[in-house]
């Protein structure tokens, strides 16, 4: 259908834009502008829309509210459910971020660190790489599992310490070299609890590998080796 109409037409007058709909009315096209009374300033858009001005939106309390110009900005989720966002009670920003994302978008997530502890709002589940950056004081990066060391202890029918606890190690493997079997675990282990490890066989601790560990065999005395790794 012919769109656009042309005021005056017998003497050929100005073309307006328009939209012929299927019932054959012409629906104007207009271009939006703000202003005082007596002047017009076009409002900003370029191919993805209309520009807003989000920067008078003002924090109280663990509340929100709008200052002049300022627009309702708005989060939606993937049921098409539109809510205001939240504030928590600093003024800080929450947003909600859909898992999983669609295909191609980036989200910059954010941490902050305060007095020694990291400060994380929310838990967001997202698939892909998340930049953290750290200001003022210097990441401490370190090589785990830098230095091994290996050795034996002897384990008999009462419960003896293996290895003495360490801040600085990272993993253990304990592995049982004698012919019965003996039992790992904590201080005061006693037989038939803990991990048992029947002869020749071994045990990786690398969830938990700072603690002391004990141990105590089912009869006679037992060797079992370990080696581990530190900082």
């Amino acid at each position: 259908m012919p769109d656009d109409v042309t005021l005056n037409s017998m003497s050929g007058g100005a073309v307006v834009a328009t939209d012929e709909i299927a019932t054959g009315e012409h629906v104007q096209i207009v271009k939006l502008a703000y202003s005082a009374d007596g002047d017009r300033t076009p409002i900003e858009a370029d191919s993805s829309g209309i520009k807003a001005n989000l920067s008078n939106v003002v924090a109280s309390g663990g509340a929100y509210s709008l200052g002049d110009n300022g627009f309702p900005m708005l989060t939606v989720d993937s049921s098409g459910n539109w809510a205001p966002p939240a504030l928590d009670v600093t003024g800080n920003l929450r947003v909600s971020v859909e898992n999983p994302l669609p295909a191609g978008a980036n989200v910059i997530g954010a941490v902050t660190q305060s007095g020694g502890a990291w400060n994380v709002y929310g838990t967001v589940a997202i698939a892909g790489v998340v930049p953290v950056s750290q200001y003022a004081t210097p990441w401490s990066v370190v090589e785990r599992g830098a230095t091994i060391a290996h050795g034996s202890a002897s384990v008999t029918t009462s419960a003896g310490q293996v290895l003495a606890s360490s801040s600085t190690r990272r993993s253990v493997t304990l592995t049982n070299l004698g012919s019965a079997d003996v039992w790992i675990g904590a201080s005061g282990i006693s037989a038939n609890n803990g991990v048992r490890l029947s002869a020749g066989q071994s045990l990786v601790l690398d969830s938990s590998p700072n603690a002391a560990i004990h141990a105590i065999s089912s009869s006679g005395t037992q060797t079992v080796a370990y080696l581990t790794e530190s900082d």
